[in-house]
């Protein structure tokens, strides 16, 4: 089946699945294939981290210039933040939400002009509540990419495929996060 295409004859993957089957593993090594074969990358990926005492940290990593700030930090036992608006567990930075949005407004503002862009990730804090990373439906709608490749969150994934249009699902789990990329690089990167 040849790929689905998305505006201007971009190609548009999401990937979900469970929390921790390596839906990032996954971008970051489509991203370095993306890299050695000459290619151009943009957008945002999403690290996991853990502070001294062990607690869970995201950070968001800006693929343009290798910076990167400190996302989220998760919080034991509960899903509602202190002031009881729900947020899945995570009490995210508000600094590192702005640089993540500014990293993506930038490609936006720019056409997005790059071979391969990332938006890692898509959730409930897009979808639900209306913030994060929005601007990244606008920017995947616009073009100007050869393949986006856009990490979503199973509990919001029918929201986004109806947001995002024409694209292609594909569901990793931890028994093929390792054969994916080399399947996706084969199958949807574009030339270098």
């Amino acid at each position: 089946m040849p790929p689905v295409r998305g505006p201007a004859g971009s190609r548009i993957l999401v990937l979900t699945g469970p929390s921790r089957a390596g839906k990032t593993t996954v971008c970051r090594r489509v991203v370095a294939e993306a890299r050695s074969r000459g290619l151009s990358v943009a957008g945002v990926l999403t690290e996991d981290g853990t502070t001294s005492d062990g607690a869970r940290l995201q950070y968001v990593l800006d693929l343009r210039t290798g910076r990167r700030r400190l996302l989220a930090v998760a919080r034991p036992g509960g899903s509602s933040s202190p002031s009881g608006v729900p947020d899945f567990g995570w009490s995210f930075d508000e600094e590192g939400m702005a640089f993540g949005r500014l990293v993506l407004e930038a490609c936006a503002g720019s056409g997005c002009d790059c071979d391969v862009l990332v938006i890692d990730q898509l959730g409930p804090l897009e979808v639900l509540e209306g913030r994060g990373w929005t601007v990244a439906f606008d920017l995947i709608g616009r073009g100007g990419y050869g393949l986006a490749l856009a990490v979503v969150n199973p509990r919001v994934l029918d929201e986004v495929r109806s947001r995002l249009g024409d694209c292609e699902t594909i569901v990793v789990t931890s028994g093929d996060r390792d054969d994916l990329p080399a399947i996706i690089c084969s199958a949807h990167l574009p030339a270098g």
